[in-house]
């Protein structure tokens, strides 16, 4: 069996190799990106706002001076559905931006702060009616004036199913531009949108490149369907109701595109429905959603599709969080801290079958729904069967469990200790190289042990340092092992020894030994330590933290220690057989003040 160690050997030979009990002595211890241009690397940070919003917003930027309680205004003329969106800046006043009708009289769209903290107007409005119209620049309230600088581009538009002529066109320097338009897609709040084209193949017709999307206020869109884009590309998770819109580059000039936006709608799925199958046909995409609970160790399989499909699991986003009127709460605004989910996801992938992506198993951290995106590839007419169920057993202790591990998979095991608690993990395997993982109660990795080529058995001691339930998985080393093995654990409960009642022992049994002492301020102690052959140690207090005891060694078998502490303190010293014939004592002398 080999294990990784955060263990010190001591008694080396029969005698002591280093100076400390503890650390350094006796003890111690040591799911996908969003599609278009925005990607996985769009963070909400100000620079990121602005770097997007950069590459829409291409139009050329003009100077002018604004007369304090005026306006400056330019004419433009716009068809129904174009689109307007336009920015200001200055460093003499607080600018605001507005579109005005004909009449010079009714104000269609206005905005003066694009985000809290920047008084620079943003500001985007799409033309329900063909005419003319005028875009103002004025100063908030027209308290002063100055010089400032403006940008406006004009788009065109076009709703799902609407063909759209893009006609090639020329920069001021005569450099062919590629024709780019947005696709408008009215949702509301948790509406899921995919964006494809129509009249594929046929001629005169093209798709377009998909560059990102624009939120209903001017501002990038929060790009909450990036964690879907492992399976779902170009769609669009809404949080909040709106019209929002695709930016689209065509792939070629005077050509037409038809633009399809089609519904992706969550199937639901109950914790009665889970535990039984749900159907999709081969060779599509579906979005499941389902309600999981704080400790939850789900594994999701796909049957009747081919190995090479695709699950993936993210937490839904909490729709009700988003609120435009609260800036705390604004999607689009710049998120200047990660919340307590981020810091904490509530989602832990873990491992389930190599080289198999009908699988997948996860751990929930908290309450929370979840979706379940599913690519099954297969013929087409026939369906794919989606499963969820629990991928944990029951480890009770003191029972030996017999049970047959599936070529390349991971089978997991959980139970329940206290902080302090010494478990013995005992499991054996001849069919394949074994490896047995522990993780603790927040899915960190406490204790890895494999089976070295000769061996058979994997043994692992874990000192849990936190109460709670921890988590065994057993699988092959490599990717392509299986086959039967057993399995239990045991609790060691430590005996006490104290002054006048030494701790004695030899490890025949070949199980781990586990003492504990307690020392008080009024009392230090000398503690002796003596081992013949090897053995291997960690040395915690009662709750499982690792501490440290100093040794001062006087020959090559035997130590001594001095124990003075400023609370009561019970200290565990865990002893592991590393050595079947090595023997040991440790004991406790009242030292005189």
């Amino acid at each position: 069996m080999n294990r990784l160690f955060r263990f010190l050997l001591v008694g080396l030979g029969g005698g002591i190799t280093a100076a400390a009990l503890g650390q350094g002595g006796f003890g111690g211890g040591g799911f996908g990106a969003g599609g278009g241009n925005m990607g996985e690397s769009y963070d909400r940070s100000v620079q990121g706002i602005e770097s997007v919003i950069s590459s829409y917003l291409t139009g050329e930027e003009v100077k002018n001076i604004l007369t304090p309680g005026e306006f400056s205004e330019w004419p433009i003329t716009l068809k129904a559905g174009q689109v307007v969106i336009a920015e200001a800046r200055s460093d003499a006043f607080d600018p605001a931006l507005e579109v005005v009708a004909a009449d010079g009289k009714k104000v269609l769209a206005s905005n003066d702060d694009r985000y809290p903290g920047d008084q620079r107007p943003l500001l985007l409005w799409r033309c329900d009616q063909s005419g003319s119209y005028s875009l103002r620049a004025r100063c908030f309230h027209d308290k002063s004036g100055g010089q400032f600088f403006l940008r406006m581009k004009i788009f065109d538009s076009v709703d799902s199913g609407q063909d759209i002529l893009c006609k090639s066109s020329r920069d001021a320097q005569g450099a062919s531009l590629r024709p780019s338009f947005l696709i408008r897609i009215p949702m509301k709040a948790g509406a899921i949108k995919r964006i494809g084209f129509g009249h594929d193949g046929e001629a005169g017709y093209v798709t377009a490149e998909l560059r990102g999307a624009i939120s209903p206020t001017g501002l990038p869109d929060a790009n909450l369907g990036r964690s879907l884009s492992g399976i779902l590309r170009d769609v669009i998770v809404a949080p909040v109701d709106g019209d929002y819109y695709e930016i689209a580059y065509a792939n070629g000039d005077d050509v037409k595109i038809d633009p399809i936006v089609s519904d992706i709608a969550p199937k639901r799925l109950t914790e009665q429905s889970a535990a039984s199958p749900a159907n999709a046909p081969a060779g599509s995409v579906a979005v499941w959603e389902l309600p999981v609970k704080a400790g939850d160790v789900l594994r999701v399989s796909i049957k009747g599709a081919r190995y090479d499909s695709r699950i993936l699991v993210m937490e839904r986003p909490d729709f009700a969080a988003y609120d435009l009127s609260k800036p705390d709460s604004n999607p689009f605004y710049p998120k200047t801290t990660k919340s307590g989910d981020e810091e904490n996801p509530v989602l832990t992938r873990l491992p389930s079958r190599a080289l198999d992506g009908r699988v997948c198993v996860f751990a929930a951290s908290r309450d929370a729904a979840v979706w379940i995106a599913t690519a099954g590839t297969g013929d087409v007419g026939k369906e794919y069967t989606l499963t969820v169920e629990p991928a944990c057993r029951e480890f009770s202790e003191g029972k030996s469990f017999q049970e047959r591990l599936q070529v390349g998979g991971a089978d997991y095991w959980s139970f329940d200790a206290n902080a302090g608690d010494v478990v013995a993990i005992d499991s054996s395997a001849s069919a394949f190289t074994e490896e047995c993982v522990v993780r603790d109660p927040k899915l960190e990795v406490t204790e890895k042990g494999f089976e070295n080529p000769d061996e058979s058995r994997v043994k692992l001691d874990v000192i849990a340092q936190k109460s709670g339930r921890y988590l065994v998985s057993i699988s092959s080393m490599g990717v392509g092992g299986g086959g039967d093995y057993k399995l239990s654990r045991k609790v060691i409960h430590p005996s006490e020894f104290r002054v006048g009642s030494p701790a004695r022992g030899d490890f025949s049994d070949g199980q781990v030994h586990v003492w504990k002492f307690s020392a008080t301020p009024e009392r230090p102690l000398l503690l002796r330590w003596h081992a013949t052959g090897q053995v291997m140690n960690q040395v915690t207090d009662d709750k499982g933290q690792y501490t440290l005891l100093s040794l001062d060694p006087v020959d090559d078998q035997t130590s001594y220690a001095i124990v003075k502490v400023t609370q009561p303190m019970t200290y565990m010293i865990s002893l592991y057989p590393n050595d079947p014939k090595a023997k040991y004592e440790l004991e406790l002398t009242e030292l005189k003040k």
